[in-house]
């Protein structure tokens, strides 16, 4: 398929390095791969998406209406629901208006 696991981390999205901290002693450091960005799969470049690039995420601005009605309370919130940023294999979040009465 399009999709392989990334052949510097072996899928896993994090490289595990050595540094030298002084003589004689050396450092285990976990980082994340730069070759998947930590995604541990890699698309290859003839199948990727030319909007996204291979990221699987379009950056999209999406318009909210929010109706506020007479005698809504101060510091009630309004929520919709799955309407927050959507990746995949992750569950959207909420977006939360909170109404704050101003003072006239």
């Amino acid at each position: 398929g399009a999709v392989q696991p990334c052949r510097e981390c072996n899928g896993q999205g994090v490289r595990i390095g050595l540094r030298q901290i002084g003589p004689g002693m050396v450092q285990q450091v976990q980082m994340v791969c730069s070759a998947c960005s930590g995604n541990g799969e890699i698309i290859d470049a003839k199948f990727r998406c030319q909007v996204c690039k291979g990221k699987k995420v379009v950056n999209d601005r999406k318009e909210l209406e929010v109706h506020v009605d007479k005698g809504m309370a101060d510091e009630q919130k309004i929520t919709f629901q799955g309407e927050s940023n959507q990746e995949p294999g992750l569950e959207p979040g909420d977006v939360v208006i909170v109404l704050t009465e101003q003072p006239h």
